[in-house]
């Protein structure tokens, strides 16, 4: 497991795991009434991909 970003502002935490097949990027974060915990598990994406995709999913669950 390793971090890969972090943001304390908007409250989230992304992180990778590697199942010795490929990286799960994970994305830990908080709304103002939920935790999320987000996931993306692919070979067709980058990870620059896979991160602005988990972004953008917590963008849009503020």
């Amino acid at each position: 497991m390793s971090k890969i970003k972090e943001n304390a502002t908007l409250g989230y935490i992304i992180w990778k795991y590697n199942d010795k097949k490929l990286d799960t990027i994970f994305l830990f974060g908080a709304s103002k009434t939920e935790f999320l915990n987000l996931l993306v598990y692919t070979k067709l994406w980058e990870e620059k991909e896979k991160i602005a995709f988990l972004e953008n999913l917590l963008e849009l669950n503020q």
